[in-house]
């Protein structure tokens, strides 16, 4: 199983708080924080899997920073 319960139900919560038009650009940078994770447990940590909670905890803040800051653009 990829995905935990907990994970769902996190990413359910945030789709409710960010405004529909910034949720496509949460999904993209909560894929590529996510493999960074991914690359760090599997080199330096030697694990298979890494916990998904943190980088969409980081994914929501990059995404409000670009969007109130006036750099994504819709």
């Amino acid at each position: 199983m990829i995905l935990g319960g907990g994970d769902i139900k996190y990413i359910m919560v945030i789709a409710i708080y960010l405004e529909p038009i910034i949720f496509p650009l949460f999904l993209v940078i909560t894929g590529l924080v996510q493999t960074l994770f991914l690359i760090y447990f599997q080199k330096y940590k030697k694990r298979r899997v890494a916990p998904m909670a943190p980088p969409i905890f980081i994914s929501v803040i990059i995404t409000n920073f670009l969007f109130f800051n006036g750099f994504y653009p819709f």
